[in-house]
């Protein structure tokens, strides 16, 4: 009993709550296991930052648990999304983050367009009305010796690149230096 115990209270310190999807600690922890690997493998691995745009407008029309409704949702079709070697996780508000070992920049690139497409095609159900969401997405290449901050700070600023052209789309980072 209490072996089971101390598994629910880690997978639970590892969740996000609302989502159901890993959470940032998760995230680091599952980065440190796929640098180990990239490094064996000299394979890729890429880190896309989204969040979804006007996020802001979704809590002020509908109220947070309109805001929390459209947050499940796209948890959901984010666990339908991916491959089982990625990881998707929520890292704060409205934003998520995709880890995709053996895929290069630009294969991550392609994977997050199709992403957006569906997620922009989506009806997504608020209490009795249905909204569209769109999400504007930066990707990064992880680079030898470069930490989770690093990748996240520079996927992040391709996102706010995209977020500045108009969001809805996806945004490639250029290598570091």
């Amino acid at each position: 009993r209490r072996v089971a115990l101390q598994v629910e209270l880690e997978r639970q310190a590892a969740t996000d709550l609302l989502t159901g999807l890993p959470n940032r600690r998760a995230l680091a922890d599952r980065f440190l296991i796929e640098v180990a690997r990239t490094q064996r493998t000299g394979e890729a691995l890429s880190l896309v930052m989204f969040d979804l745009d006007h996020f802001k407008q979704v809590n002020d029309h509908y109220g947070h648990a309109g805001g929390d409704a459209v947050l499940r949702s796209v948890g959901q079709l984010c666990a339908r999304s991916f491959r089982g070697v990625d990881m998707v996780a929520r890292v704060g508000g409205e934003e998520f983050a995709v880890l995709l070992p053996t895929a290069s920049v630009q294969q991550a690139g392609a994977v997050m367009e199709r992403f957006i497409h569906t997620l922009a095609d989506m009806d997504v159900e608020v209490g009795s009305q249905s909204v569209r969401i769109t999400t504007t997405a930066g990707v990064a290449q992880y680079q030898d010796g470069e930490s989770l901050d690093g990748l996240m700070a520079r996927a992040d600023a391709a996102l706010y690149v995209g977020k500045q052209a108009g969001r809805n789309r996806v945004v490639l980072a250029p290598a570091a230096g």
